[in-house]
């Protein structure tokens, strides 16, 4: 997993509140009239927004109650009574916290709505905190507190506020390839008409139905391909930052690494190892491959066990051509024959940033600096197999290689 590299962070927050923030208040603001409403306090159609509203008190009734009250109830003639009716009636609000909840969207809203975009904007590291603070403050934790919380924060009903988060990920365009395998492509790109070309899926870290609170903020939002937030990996499976690595956070770099089990002939590989650094039963360890003694496919904790990367990694043409890039690096470090005829005929002198141009040719585009390993597949493949290599040679001719990876 590769690591989201994005350079300019304040400046793509500050996007993201501009495009998001409002409609995101909108939706809060509604689900707290609704609530207010429950509580007995002012109960009307005149509030801004009642067209939305209606239909969120009525949610919460039927949710509550377990009945399945009809529209017309809660239409402009009869909204009144049949809340204050209700209100005044046996029920089952207490199965919620509805003060908890009227109290904490009052908190997200007041103040033109400062403390939502905290949430909105909360850096990766620190939203399970935030979200665990929220709901613990206000004691609004249960299962039927948090599908409550959901009618202020639905990413795939409401479509107003999630088509802008999809605009910001589409403008901004974070990644080029999936940061969760770095195989599959995640850009956006549109035609001349203006119509998709190619499109990102946006994987929700924390899951949406755990943590509600967490829908529309950013840094739980991984730009990535289709099969890694497909069924056939993550699909339904629940992340948490225990098991699971956020890509906003940090990448596998040196936790992982790719090295070729080489076959009888030549350099050819035979197998894609995926040798595992970390310590068993650390945190990092944990969240590569879960309790697992080793790679398990069919388990649901860990990066590596979610995403099949070792079946991914392993498939016939990979291997194909990650041999044939150990081929031109073991023919580097023994002649420099492919180097030095690289460089002639682009008229290029030796140095540092030249020899990355003659890796990035031979390894097919792949780059050779971490920071930019979401700009093409498998970077994060070509680079180990690359240091595997010049780390096992000894010859001190090629110290100069070797002080280039130290470096980048």
């Amino acid at each position: 997993m590769i690591r989201i590299q994005i350079d300019d962070l304040p400046t793509f927050r500050k996007k993201y509140l501009k495009r998001v923030a409002n409609v995101a208040l909108a939706r809060v603001n509604i689900l707290l009239v609704s609530l207010k409403h429950l509580n007995g306090v002012g109960i009307s159609t005149a509030d801004i927004g009642y067209l939305r509203y209606k239909h969120i008190t009525r949610k919460i009734i039927n949710t509550v109650e377990g009945w399945n009250l009809p529209e017309s109830d809660f239409d402009t003639y009869n909204y009144v009574t049949t809340v204050t009716n209700y209100v005044k009636s046996p029920n089952n609000l207490l199965k919620i916290n509805l003060k908890g909840l009227f109290d904490l969207m009052t908190f997200l809203t007041q103040k033109k709505g400062a403390n939502l975009k905290d949430l909105l904007i909360c850096l990766p590291d620190q939203l399970k905190q935030l979200n665990k603070k929220l709901l613990s403050n206000y004691k609004v934790d249960s299962v039927d507190d948090r599908t409550i919380i959901k009618l202020g924060f639905n990413y795939d009903l409401f479509k107003d506020v999630s088509n802008k988060i999809k605009t910001h990920f589409r403008v901004e365009n974070l990644v080029l390839y999936c940061p969760y395998c770095n195989i599959g492509e995640a850009d956006y790109s549109k035609t001349e008409h203006g119509t998709p070309a190619t499109i990102h899926y946006l994987d929700h870290f924390f899951d949406k139905a755990s943590y509600p609170l967490l829908c529309y903020s950013a840094f739980n939002l991984v730009p990535g391909d289709n099969t890694c937030n497909s069924t056939i990996n993550k699909g339904g499976t629940n992340f948490d930052d225990k098991f699971h690595l956020n890509p906003y956070i940090k990448g596998f770099s040196k936790t992982m690494v790719f090295e070729p089990i080489l076959g009888k002939i030549g350099s050819e590989i035979a197998e894609i190892h995926l040798n595992i650094k970390p310590v068993y039963g650390s945190t990092e360890y944990r969240q590569l491959i879960g309790k697992c003694k080793k790679i398990n496919e069919a388990s649901k904790f860990g990066n590596i066990n979610v995403f099949k990367l070792r079946t991914k990694y392993n498939r016939s043409h990979v291997r194909k051509n990650a041999s044939h890039f150990v081929d031109k690096v073991y023919e580097l470090i023994s002649s420099r024959s492919s180097l030095n005829g690289f460089l002639t005929r682009m008229g290029l002198a030796h140095s540092t940033d030249n020899y990355k141009k003659w890796y990035e040719w031979e390894a097919g585009g792949a780059s050779f600096d971490e920071k930019n390993f979401n700009n093409h597949p498998y970077s994060k493949l070509f680079r180990d197999l690359h240091d595997d290599v010049l780390t096992k040679d000894t010859n001190p001719v090629n110290d100069d290689i070797r002080a280039i990876m130290s470096k980048s």
